[in-house]
């Protein structure tokens, strides 16, 4: 913790934009956070043929999926942001899929933007379990700092 900052409690508006930021939420249920979808042709993503979903939210922003035309897995996502500098697109990529207890899994997660930089932040997962016991204990709040 960084200090001189106390611990508190966060907002549920706070653990929402978390959850948004981290992701792990986001590529999953993907038919509820669109209000419509059509298909299109898709594109080549290294040598997989792809068939490609456009979505459209709530909030009537568009987003590109990109399904391997022969298993059927999300292999890469593509989010824009409205900006008064035009659309800024986000780019997930999903990478090396396993089973895990017969569910498919990306071990590979890449993000990728365009800002200063262009970063890109990959994740590699080492290990996926299923519904693992977690002691209640870790989600107790920290003793707030002296």
């Amino acid at each position: 913790m960084e200090k001189g900052r106390a611990v508190r409690q966060l907002s549920p508006i706070e653990v929402a934009q978390l959850q948004a930021t981290v992701g792990l939420f986001r590529n999953i249920r993907l038919k509820e956070q669109f209000t419509s979808t059509r298909v299109r042709r898709g594109e080549r993503i290294g040598d997989r043929a792809t068939y490609m979903v456009v979505g459209t939210t709530a909030d009537n922003r568009q987003e590109r999926l990109f399904f391997d035309a022969e298993t059927g897995l999300l292999l890469r996502r593509i989010s824009y942001l409205t900006t008064m500098i035009g659309l800024i697109p986000d780019q997930i990529d999903f990478e090396d899929y396993r089973d895990v207890d017969g569910v498919k899994f990306p071990f590979t997660v890449r993000v990728s933007s365009i800002e200063v930089g262009n970063p890109v932040s990959t994740r590699t997962f080492l290990e996926m379990k299923l519904n693992a016991p977690v002691d209640d204990a870790k989600f107790n709040m920290p003793p707030a700092s002296p």
